[in-house]
């Protein structure tokens, strides 16, 4: 290439719009990991940061928008103890058997089941609960509903949301068997 032909294209190589690239996303638990990962990252970088340091982690409440934004993140930056009991919870829902065991104890009608930490079988559960209810027929249980949680949750809520899912499933099937 001629000497000012390159001179020529490289200024005009230099305006041509360059696509920018994406900054990396990244979903933090709490402000301190939001504040390293921006430190480390700087303009590379966009952290999102699912707590206020006035906020305590350990209570906020899991909206469909929150679960979102962790999901579509390049990168999720979390931290605490039940991290782990929810590592052993993956590993137990993978073993068939374990979910059956635990859905059988919540085969009594009329009434909630709650089972906290050790009173789970199987030691990878400890770290968890498990709220249970069962739906059916008036005079027959059909399914169990369980929600399985951290040790430290809101049970009465966990109780009134297994409930009402309990309720309108048998409402739903109590309407299938009229209609067939």
């Amino acid at each position: 290439m001629h000497p000012l032909l390159k001179l020529l294209f490289v200024p005009i190589a230099a305006m041509l719009p360059m696509p920018a690239l994406a900054a990396l996303s990244i979903f933090a638990t709490v402000p301190e990991w939001g504040a390293l990962a921006q430190e480390i990252g700087g303009s590379a970088v966009d952290v999102y940061v699912a707590t206020n340091a006035l906020q305590d982690p350990h209570h906020v409440e899991a909206k469909p928008s929150l679960i979102a934004r962790a999901r579509k993140a390049d990168l999720v930056i979390a931290t605490g103890a039940e991290l782990e009991a929810c590592q052993r919870l993956l590993e137990v829902l993978e073993r068939r058997a374990a979910v059956l065991g635990l859905l059988h104890d919540a085969l009594d009608p009329g009434r909630p089941v709650v089972r906290v930490g050790p009173e789970l079988e199987g030691e990878e559960l400890h770290g968890t609960s498990y709220v249970g209810a069962t739906y059916g027929l008036p005079n027959r249980s059909l399914g169990a509903v369980g929600l399985l949680g951290p040790l430290r949750m809101d049970y009465e809520k966990a109780i009134r949301t297994v409930r009402a899912a309990a309720f309108e499933l048998s409402r739903f099937v109590e309407d299938v068997y009229e209609d067939s």
